[in-house]
């Protein structure tokens, strides 16, 4: 039953469960507030009134506080005149004022605070009223706001710059000096989309730490992060960074010997390579990598983007710098290493590397995949021909006399693999792979779990996957038809090697 519901609902049992819930204050310690900005805000008044009720029955209990507020409707902002509910925004702003007002004086005793927005203004409004006073019981923050295309713009927005000095609880904003005594318990501090004073943010003790989706000029710079990883480096045991400051600073490498988690999103590969070469993490365990351009785009449009090949010198980083052979999670997303196979020409810095199935692996992420010695999971979202080939390889029986050397490359990539997750694909392309697999597979390890997530469907078109792994997982994706029409579209790479 809902939190908010659940005390509620058992004092009308009997007068005596009345009286036993009403002096049970841990029961309304879960402060609930989802609300959509509609035609009118009757039910945010009766919120309201509920969240008030709460808060009186709750004495000095720690509070778990967890609010949504959309505001943004049919491709319409708050300040758009045309708006379909313009003449209530000022109603429901007042009531999100009046929900700060009646947290204010009790911030001191949030648990965790969970605040989920589709707009910026809103985040302002429900910090409005709170003061800046110790939090002894605040463990967790998540503060986030829906806008993650802003990780593509180079600059904030007027009004968003002007409402940052509203924002207080969202961040530890308070002299680094006073810190530890002002929030001695936070342990997870997640900031999504939401712009943050970083010369005045220094948590301390972190386990979980995620900075995302932000504008470039309101990214901490690498002094400012190497400050904020620092100041938590002997507790940081996640760190999730999409979209890293400029490189205008790149400092003396420095270790974070707890982090065993890494998430790294890029809208472009060079925005973490400074990071990535200057931040040590020799206990890494798991480590996911996302191209958040692709990630926000329709599968036609991920099509149409032309090949980038900056995505190889973050990756030549990561090989050097990070130590991948003891990794055992792997998890990319919308990477592309290679272009079609028919542009390959144009692209010289991408050196094709011999092998027994013929296919065009370029040496990047076979590189990748072959220090991954340890690697037990691998989930790949929206693969391309180059992330797929590098798995299918096969050292040639006899070594080519050709300019490359490939004597580095003498074994299968992720020899002890053991759970494979392919997710959002090219169907021809996943197809020809599995086929290339399904042929060679004596010569590769069989895996414990292999799970496809795709229309069902398309199984009727896979055969032989027994061979390939002892459970074999489908999980149905519902896609829009021009959607799933688009995956189905063969790759011009894929084409060329279906008829060797």
């Amino acid at each position: 039953m809902a939190p908010n519901v659940m005390p509620a609902t058992l004092s009308h049992v009997s007068k005596l469960w009345r009286d036993l819930i009403l002096h049970a204050p841990k029961l309304w310690t879960k402060i609930l507030v989802v609300e959509d900005l509609g035609p009118d805000v009757t039910e945010f008044e009766k919120t309201i009134d509920r969240v008030q009720f709460f808060l009186a029955h709750s004495a000095a209990c720690a509070l778990d506080v967890h609010i949504e507020l959309r505001t943004f409707c049919d491709s319409y902002m708050m300040d758009d005149l045309w708006h379909p509910f313009h003449d209530i925004i000022d109603q429901f702003r007042q009531c999100t004022r009046s929900v700060s007002l009646l947290l204010a004086p009790h911030i001191w005793r949030i648990k965790s605070f969970n605040l989920d927005c589709d707009e910026f203004k809103p985040i302002c409004d429900v910090q409005s009223s709170f003061p800046r006073v110790p939090m002894a019981m605040l463990e967790a923050l998540r503060v986030r706001q829906l806008f993650e295309q802003q990780s593509f713009q180079n600059v904030l927005g007027a009004s968003d710059a002007n409402e940052l000095t509203a924002i207080a609880i969202s961040v530890p904003l308070v002299p680094r000096y006073a810190v530890e005594e002002m929030y001695p318990k936070l342990r997870s501090a997640i900031l999504a989309t939401v712009p943050v004073d970083w010369q005045r943010f220094c948590p301390k003790n972190l386990h979980t730490l995620e900075i995302s989706f932000l504008p470039i000029t309101a990214r901490p710079n690498g002094r400012m992060l190497r400050q904020i990883l620092l100041a938590n480096e002997h507790s940081l045991e996640s760190l999730t960074i999409h979209g890293a400051g400029p490189a205008d600073y790149v400092p003396e490498p420095f270790v974070m010997s707890n982090v065993r988690h890494l998430d790294l999103g890029y809208a472009y590969p060079q925005e973490l390579i400074h990071l990535v070469k200057c931040m040590r993490v020799p206990n890494l365990v798991t480590l996911n990598i996302i191209d958040l351009r692709r990630k926000l785009m329709f599968a036609p449009q991920r099509r149409n983007l032309s090949y980038d090949d900056s995505p190889l010198a973050l990756f030549h980083a990561i090989i050097d710098e990070f130590p991948l052979h003891q990794v055992k999670e792997v998890e990319l997303r919308q990477i592309t290493f290679m272009p079609d196979f028919i542009l390959l020409p144009l692209f010289p810095e991408i050196q094709i590397v011999p092998n027994l199935s013929r296919l065009p692996i370029p040496t990047t992420p076979l590189h990748f995949f072959c220090k991954l010695t340890a690697l037990k999971s691998l989930t790949i979202v929206d693969p391309d021909p180059g992330t797929l080939h590098a798995l299918n390889y096969l050292p040639p029986l006899f070594k080519n006399q050709r300019p490359y050397d490939d004597s580095q490359f003498t074994h299968v990539p992720v020899p002890v693999l053991d759970f494979l997750h392919l997710v959002d694909f090219n169907f021809p392309l996943v197809r020809f792979f599995l086929k290339v697999r399904c042929n060679h597979h004596i010569s590769f390890r069989r895996l414990f779990l292999l799970m496809l997530n795709m229309p069902v469907g398309w199984i009727l078109d896979f055969d032989s996957l027994f061979l390939l792994a002892d459970d074999v997982q489908l999980f149905d994706t519902i896609l829009e038809p021009a959607v799933e029409a688009d995956l189905l579209i063969p790759p011009p790479v894929t084409l060329w090697f279906e008829h060797l």
